[in-house]
């Protein structure tokens, strides 16, 4: 991808042709993984249990008291919806994976709706 338009245009598509969860929340887990970097001071591999946390921290800071709410209008109710978004996003060659890793990774890493609704949350990943 070349620039911001071309990421934009292939959000859309994406969610035109999969009609699951909206450009939205395509681009808020894209942006994600460039906060999570910035958050860790470091570009490395996340495993789908740390790039769930990190995504639940990063809605806690884009969207505070809202977060459960905004999630919850792009129809992600469970950590294996985040999952589907990520191998949406492999698929599309907008991000990368490893060959250990799994959609599977992302099932069942935490109740979302009660880490998205806490007062705090802090991943427990590590740089």
């Amino acid at each position: 991808m070349s620039n911001n338009g071309d990421i934009l245009q292939k959000m859309t598509e994406l969610s035109q042709r999969d009609k699951r969860y909206p450009r939205e929340a395509l681009l808020f887990v894209l942006n994600g993984i460039q906060w999570s970097f910035v958050e860790l001071g470091q570009r490395r591999h996340l495993s789908g249990q740390e790039f769930t946390e990190m995504l639940v921290a990063y809605a806690r800071q884009e969207f505070g008291d809202l977060a459960h709410t905004v999630f919850q209008e792009w129809g992600v109710f469970s950590t294996s919806d985040l999952g589907e978004i990520v191998y949406l996003l492999i698929d599309a060659g907008l991000m990368t994976k490893q060959d250990e890793d799994s959609i599977e990774d992302f099932d069942d890493v935490l109740d979302l709706e009660e880490a998205l609704r806490a007062p705090e949350f802090s991943p427990g990943v590590s740089s």
